[in-house]
């Protein structure tokens, strides 16, 4: 059982919260070209926030969370407290195809497969489920909407950014959570 009224764990929940937010404050300064991109960007901004708030927590990019035959399966951030994940993340990155041939390969879109953000949330269930995490997230960043009208059964949903000074369509963000706690 999670003590809630543990400070550490509370304060994380802040610098999740606050560096979600930082991305979609400030997601039109950012030019990314892949998930990796992404990843590096928010592992820095999660490191420079704990250690900032002098936290416990350690940020690690594919974190090993379930075992398997030959690789156990990762998730891509883990925040880690005492060496087991606390809060970890699933990211897609799928960029607006208006960038074909600009920046990025016209054959390389869709980047993303939608079976696999399906396959992320159920990831994320699986990890609380087994107690691997308290809290998981599973993220697709669509630049573009091009995923826009697809739907997740569950708790996930969509957000639209606004991204001032940049003309052409929002980014929205497909976002599902699970929590040990809501789980039982």
């Amino acid at each position: 059982m999670i003590d809630r009224d543990n400070a550490p764990i509370d304060a994380c929940d802040g610098v999740v919260d606050m560096v979600l937010e930082r991305l979609r404050h400030s997601y039109g300064s950012y030019t990314f070209f892949t998930e990796r991109d992404l990843v590096w960007t928010l592992q820095g901004w999660f490191r420079e926030e704990l250690l900032h708030r002098d936290l416990p927590h350690r940020v690690f990019s594919d974190f090993p969370m379930l075992p398997r035959s030959r690789r156990a399966l990762s998730a891509d951030l883990a925040l880690v407290l005492d060496g087991k994940a606390d809060v970890v993340f699933e990211l897609k990155y799928e960029p607006s195809h208006n960038r074909k041939r600009v920046d990025i390969w016209e054959n390389k879109f869709p980047v993303v497969n939608w079976k696999d953000v399906v396959n992320d949330t159920v990831r994320i269930e699986q990890f609380v489920k087994a107690e691997k995490c308290r809290k998981a997230y599973a993220m697709l960043i669509d630049e573009g909407q091009y995923f826009r009208k697809r739907t997740i059964s569950g708790n996930g949903r969509w957000e639209d950014w606004e991204i001032p000074g940049k003309p052409g369509p929002l980014v929205s963000v497909h976002i599902c959570s699970a929590n040990r706690l809501s789980n039982g």
